[in-house]
C-alpha cells in the first residue's frame, strides 16, 4: 500500500507552511501564482490525496462550537434538567 502523505508533507517538500497549503486547498484565489503552483507540484510528486474524512471533521459546519447548560435562579425550576444552549 502506498504511503499516505499529510498536508505537512506536502509543506515541507514545497517549501511553504501548512497553513499555505491549506489555503492553496480551499482557498486557492488568495495565494500567489508562485507559491500555488510550489505547492500544486508538491501534491503531483507525493501524490497527495486530501482526505475527506478529516476534512469534513475539521470543516466549520462540523466545528464544534462552544456550550453553556442554564440554570434557572428559581428554586422551583431548579428541579428541572439545565438546558443545553449553542453559544455563537
Amino acid at each position: 500500500m502506498p504511503e499516505k502523505h499529510t498536508i505537512k508533507d506536502v509543506a515541507r517538500v514545497a517549501g511553504v507552511s501548512i497553513g499555505t497549503v491549506s489555503n492553496v486547498l480551499n482557498r486557492p484565489g488568495q495565494v500567489s501564482p508562485g507559491y500555488r503552483a510550489r505547492v500544486e507540484a508538491a501534491i503531483t510528486e507525493l501524490g497527495f490525496v486530501r482526505d475527506e474524512t478529516a476534512r469534513r471533521l475539521r470543516s466549520r459546519s462540523g466545528a464544534t462550537r462552544p456550550s453553556a447548560a442554564l440554570r434557572p435562579d428559581s428554586p422551583d425550576e431548579r428541579s428541572e434538567p439545565p438546558r443545553p444552549v449553542t453559544i455563537g
